[in-house]
């Protein structure tokens, strides 16, 4: 997840005699900041890359493995079952503003709820832009 500059001071500050060596999943949310440094490093082909493909994080069932390969590949996630207990939810929603109150209903109840979790300190919410 580093970004454009944070690489570049990085750069700049390893010795002439260093080697560096980056370690990543390129499959990952990218940076917050500019760029996809690791996406475009590996695209370059100017330097070798090892690939894992053995899932280790996450069971290999895992609802959130198997649908962040369907997204990877360019297909819509598809969620559990309803009432099925699952790692992986979707709510869809076409309306932004049933969309906001339920994001906040999720987070401030249902996931707490659920998990016993403090909706300040234990839960993040990443959304695209």
């Amino acid at each position: 997840m580093v970004d454009v500059p944070l690489m570049n001071a990085l750069t700049k500050a390893i010795p002439e005699h260093a080697a560096l060596l980056l370690v990543g999943d390129v499959d990952q949310l990218p940076s917050v900041g500019p760029g996809q440094v690791l996406a475009d490093v590996i695209a370059s082909g100017a330097i070798p890359v090892a690939r894992l493909t053995e899932v280790f994080r996450q069971a290999a069932e895992s609802r959130i493995v198997m649908n962040a390969h369907r997204i990877n590949a360019g297909k819509m996630p598809e969620p559990a079952a309803w009432g099925a207990d699952s790692d992986f939810h979707l709510i869809e929603i076409d309306e932004l503003e049933p969309a906001v109150a339920t994001l906040i209903e999720v987070v401030t109840r249902r996931i707490p709820a659920r998990f016993g979790l403090d909706p300040v300190r234990d839960i993040q919410v990443l959304t695209p832009m």
